[in-house]
């Protein structure tokens, strides 16, 4: 359900983001409506003076593919002709333009008066920006015609003046409407970058978790590739001056370099062959990828993006069949995936269909479309991690609970194998020499020193059938069942002070009852502490205390050792026991925690919640 609610509020969040301010400001002209176009790049097109007459008419706002407008030049001009009304007068005065794909340049009356991006072979795209450029004082000619020239570049996607507002109004309203939606723009990023640092950081902490897989490594690269993506083509990267024409083409080639990357991810978390096929996708993608990267001509570049447009095709058709394939054989996780793959080769094919000029004549704002992909595909890949762990974590909580019931089932036959094995064996046999210790005592001719020996060898079987005892019930406590856990300790603690020298000494506050599980369990991990403290410790008091407060059981055993490096102890072999201990905590649903240091002893805490 939690899963749910979050889904619905990430969403709810971008589509609050990406809403435009619907209305203009009241002290405006509008610019909307249909003015002159043509593709090319004169700089002689800025001047009021230039004969526009052979031009034709575009919409304006409306991107160039929605219009069907074709070219090989990626540079078209707009001249929008309008006359001022005096209202406007002696107001600080600034000219939007909406959205623009993909970067502009923008002349009144000839003088420039702004832009966004690069125009020309050192392009840089602008996509984001919300184009308010002010007017200078005594520009504008009232009651005279004026001429606004819009200079813009398309390198993808949609181009021309797209969406919003297009007018000449107050600056005070415009700049307000700018700042807001780029402040929504920003917050959408900050939400993305969580998103994308959320899933790379699991990433990294399943890598750590599964002995480092292999898959993991591709899953992170895929993951790094969209998150340099995504934060190269950001509002914070653009305006912090950071977006150079290097970055543009670098921008490119990530973006080429993506759907090898998504084939190269799917192929290794569903362990599919490398077939011919996908080898091929994946090395025309670096290809493309570089060819991007040198910076090719306007012509080759156009070939590029077209090349572009089918590999995302042929790429994203390869991840759904590998997808759907894995999701028939019902693989981990593969439904979580199958949709965000989905969701993701939708967008990018929406973007390769406009940059090949197939829209059909429908203005699609990609920004916004990619916006909505990548997060759809980022929840669905972050689901599918954390349900991957969850899987994970609960096959080995119960493999664990197996290997240790079973651990348990093997002491209890060792015990009984002592016990009625051994253990008969040896009192048979001192029955025998204290039946033929006895003959000796009556018989003539039996030295002193032969019936001694009869005397040490029954003591020793005897103290070899106490030593058996003992072992036999320690591994097999039946007492627990019908002792408290004080008592058990108590019982415990005298018979290891008998034999170590070490002191044990036991404080108890509350009521000691729990289930017998859980008694099975603490009893344990008190006998694999005090081993430790007996092997590793060197020390010369244990003091144990346990409290039952508000249906949790604490149990602290700290000793007055040498100490150690907690961390790299439970990492090592030679924390074997304390990793059972942490692994018989866990599985009771408590908590565990080791305080040690060189020289400053050791300190075990655990908490374990006792049931109503």
């Amino acid at each position: 359900m939690r899963g749910k609610r979050f889904t619905v509020a990430w969403f709810f969040v971008l589509y609050a983001c990406n809403l435009a301010l619907a209305e203009g400001p009241e002290n405006s002209l509008s610019l909307e409506g249909f003015h002159k176009f043509a593709f090319g790049d004169n700089p002689v097109w800025s001047s009021p003076e230039y004969e526009d007459s052979h031009w034709r008419f575009v919409q304006v706002p409306g991107s160039w593919q929605s219009q069907g407008l074709r070219s090989d030049e990626a540079v078209g001009w707009y001249r929008i002709y309008f006359i001022p009304p005096d209202k406007l007068k002696d107001r600080q005065l600034v000219v939007s333009l909406g959205v623009i794909g993909n970067a502009d340049e923008v002349f009144l009356n000839g003088v420039k008066i702004g832009g966004e991006g690069a125009v020309g072979a050192q392009f840089v795209e602008s996509p984001w920006i919300q184009r308010v450029y002010r007017v200078p004082q005594g520009l504008l000619k009232f009651r005279e015609s004026n001429l606004l020239a819009v200079r813009v570049m398309n390198t993808r996607s949609e181009g021309g003046i797209i969406e919003g507002k297009v007018l000449i109004g107050d600056s005070w309203d415009l700049l307000v409407r700018k700042l807001t939606r780029e402040a929504s723009k920003r917050v959408m990023e900050v939400w993305f970058f969580a998103l994308l640092s959320l899933a790379f950081l699991g990433c990294v902490f399943l890598y750590d978790r599964e002995a480092k897989k292999k898959q993991y490594i591709h899953v992170g690269v895929f993951l790094l590739t969209l998150t340099m993506l995504y934060g190269l083509e950001s509002l914070v990267v653009y305006q912090g001056g950071l977006k150079t024409h290097l970055v543009q083409r670098f921008i490119f080639a990530l973006l080429t370099f993506l759907p090898a990357n998504l084939l190269i991810f799917l192929i290794s978390i569903y362990r599919e062959p490398f077939y011919p096929f996908l080898k091929f996708l994946v090395s025309f993608s670096i290809f493309l990828a570089f060819g991007f990267l040198i910076g090719p001509p306007g012509s080759v570049f156009s070939l590029l993006t077209w090349l572009w447009a089918l590999l995302v095709f042929f790429s994203g058709g390869a991840g759904l069949f590998l997808s759907v394939r894995a999701y028939l054989r019902k693989a981990h996780e593969s439904g979580p995936i199958l949709l965000g793959v989905g969701g993701l080769f939708l967008g990018l094919s929406i973007e390769a269909v406009h940059a090949l000029g197939l829209g059909g004549g429908k203005t699609v704002y990609l920004f916004y479309v990619r916006d909505y992909e990548v997060a759809f595909f980022m929840t669905s890949l972050v689901y599918a991690h954390f349900a991957r762990f969850t899987r994970i974590q609960d096959s080995i909580k119960f493999l664990s609970t197996r290997v240790l019931r079973a651990y348990e089932e093997e002491r209890k036959r060792l015990s009984r194998e002592i016990h009625d094995g051994v253990g008969q064996s040896l009192l048979a046999i001192k029955l025998n020499f204290q039946m033929k210790e006895a003959k000796a005592r009556i018989q003539k001719g039996v030295s002193f020193i032969e019936r001694e020996s009869f005397k040490q060898l029954i003591s020793e079987i005897s103290h070899s059938i106490e030593e058996l005892r003992y072992i036999a019930m320690d591994l097999r406590p039946s007492f627990l069942k019908d002792a408290d856990l004080a008592e058990a300790f108590e019982r415990y603690g005298k018979k290891f002070q008998e034999r170590s020298g070490i002191q044990v000494k036991i404080h108890a506050e509350g009521s000691m009852e729990a289930p017998l599980p859980v008694k099975d369990h603490l009893y344990r991990i008190y006998q694999e502490a005090l081993s430790n403290v007996a092997k590793h410790a060197g020390a010369t008091t244990v003091e144990v205390t346990l409290q039952a407060r508000r249906n949790t059981l604490f149990l602290k055993i700290a000793d007055d050792g040498r100490g150690f490096e907690a961390p790299s102890m439970l990492k090592s072999e030679g924390g074997l026991g304390l990793s059972t201990i942490k692994e018989r905590v866990e599985l009771l649903g408590g908590m565990f925690r080791i305080v040690s240091s060189r020289g400053k002893g050791t300190a075990i805490h655990i908490e374990i919640p006792l049931e109503d």
